[in-house]
C-alpha cells in the first residue's frame, strides 16, 4: 500500500475533521463544547484559517490513492505560545467573549495533563487515522515523517501525549522508540471525565 505524505490544505477540512476529533474526543468536547456550538463546529471553522494550533498550516496528511486517510499536527515548543495566542483570537471570533473565558479556563486545566513542550522539542499531536485504514501503517508513516522533519530542523527531541486509556496507540509509539517520561492523571473529575495522559519522548 503506497502511503503519500503532504502538507494539509484548507480544502482538506471535510476529510480531516473526524480524524482530528478522534485523536481526543473527551478533551475536545470538554474544552470546545460551549454555548450552542460543538468541538466539531470549531474545528471546522479553525482548520481553513491560518491561525492557531487547529489551522491547516500545522497539519500534515497521509493519502492513499489521493484519499486523505490520516492527519497529524506538528510544531515546535518555540511556536507554542504564538499558536495559543492566535487560537485565542479564533476562539473569540467564533464563540464570543463569555464563552471564550470559559474555554480559556478549561484549556488551563487541560494543560495539567498535556503540558506545553520545551522550546527545543517538536510536538506531535492531533494524530488521527480513518477507521478502515488503522493498522495499515498510516500512523507509523506520519510519525516517522514528522520525526525526520524535526531532525532536519535540528530539534533535540519529539514529544507527544497518549491517553492512559489507549494502550494500542502507546504500543505504536513505543515501537517507534518513544518512551514514557511523565504520567499526568486528570485531577478534575468533579467537572469532567477526561482520561489522564502519558507524555512520551523520542531523543533525536
Amino acid at each position: 500500500m503506497n502511503i503519500n505524505i503532504r502538507k494539509a490544505q484548507p480544502d482538506d477540512v471535510r476529510f480531516v475533521i473526524p480524524m482530528i476529533y478522534s485523536s481526543g474526543p473527551h478533551e475536545f468536547d470538554y474544552v470546545l463544547n460551549a454555548g450552542n456550538k460543538t468541538a466539531h463546529d470549531y474545528l471546522s471553522f479553525a482548520f481553513p484559517t491560518k491561525l492557531g494550533a487547529q489551522c491547516h498550516r500545522v497539519f500534515t496528511v497521509a493519502t492513499i490513492h489521493d484519499q486523505v486517510v490520516g492527519v497529524a499536527a506538528f510544531y515546535s515548543g518555540l511556536d507554542y505560545s504564538r499558536l495559543n495566542l492566535e487560537g485565542a483570537w479564533n476562539v473569540l471570533r467564533f464563540y464570543g467573549l463569555r464563552n471564550t473565558i470559559k474555554i480559556g479556563q478549561r484549556s488551563e486545566q487541560l494543560e495539567t495533563i498535556i503540558p506545553r513542550p520545551e522550546a527545543d522539542a517538536g510536538f506531535i499531536n492531533q494524530v488521527g487515522v480513518r477507521e478502515e485504514f488503522r493498522s495499515s501503517g498510516v500512523g507509523t508513516a506520519l510519525i516517522q515523517h514528522l520525526t525526520e522533519h524535526a531532525r532536519e530542523i535540528e530539534l533535540r527531541k519529539c514529544v507527544l501525549d497518549v491517553a492512559m486509556t489507549n494502550p494500542r496507540a502507546q504500543a505504536l509509539y513505543e515501537r517507534l522508540m518513544f518512551k514514557v517520561v511523565q504520567e499526568n492523571p486528570w485531577k478534575h473529575l468533579h467537572v469532567a471525565d477526561v482520561p489522564g495522559q502519558r507524555r512520551m519522548a523520542l531523543e533525536l
